[in-house]
C-alpha cells in the first residue's frame, strides 16, 4: 500500500474525537509555522530597513568617485618635462626633504625605494604627483616607529615620458 492510502485508511479508521483532536494539532503547527515565519519575514525587513540605505549611500559615494576618475581621465594632461629631467626634480627635492630614497628611471616611470619620515614621505609623494606629474602605480609603504619605508613604481602622466 502506498503511504498516502495507509493515512487515509487510519484516518477514516479513527474516532471523531481522534479526528478533531489531530485537526486541532494540525491547526497549531500551521499557526505556529506561519508565526515563526512571519516573524523571520519581519526580522529580516528590519535589517533590510537598515542596511538599504547604506548600501545606497556607499554606492553614491561609488558613483562619485568614478564620476572623479572619469573627469581625472578626460583632463588632458598638461606639458611634461621628460622622464630624465623629472626624475632630477624628484631626487632633489627627496633630498630636500632629507629623505634616503633611491629613484631609478624606467620606461614610462619611476621605481622609488627608501624611507623617511612619514610625514615627509607623503608630502614628498604628493608634491611629485602635482609638480612632476608622477603619480603612485605601484606602492608599499611599510610603517615603521621612526620612519615610513616606501617601494613601488611611479607613472609619469604627461609629457614625452622619456
Amino acid at each position: 500500500m502506498m503511504p498516502a492510502s495507509r493515512l487515509r485508511n487510519r484516518w477514516l479508521g479513527a474516532s471523531v474525537r481522534e479526528r478533531r483532536m489531530l485537526t486541532v494539532a494540525a491547526t497549531v503547527l500551521v499557526v505556529a509555522g506561519l508565526i515563526s515565519v512571519s516573524e523571520w519575514v519581519w526580522r529580516e525587513r528590519q535589517r533590510l530597513a537598515t542596511a538599504v540605505p547604506a548600501a545606497e549611500a556607499r554606492l553614491a559615494r561609488m558613483q562619485d568617485q568614478a564620476d572623479a576618475l572619469a573627469s581625472l581621465a578626460r583632463a588632458a594632461p598638461g606639458a611634461r618635462a621628460p622622464i630624465s629631467d623629472r626624475v632630477a626634480a624628484a631626487r632633489a627635492a627627496a633630498a630636500a626633504r632629507g629623505l634616503d630614497i633611491t629613484l631609478e628611471e624606467q620606461g614610462d616611470g619611476v621605481a622609488v625605494s627608501g624611507r623617511g619620515p612619514a610625514a615627509g614621505v607623503i608630502e614628498w609623494l604628493a608634491a611629485m604627483q602635482a609638480d612632476e606629474g608622477l603619480r603612485p602605480l605601484e606602492l608599499e609603504l611599510t610603517p615603521s616607529p621612526d620612519a615610513l619605508g616606501i617601494n613601488g613604481r611611479l607613472l609619469a602622466v604627461g609629457g614625452d615620458g622619456g
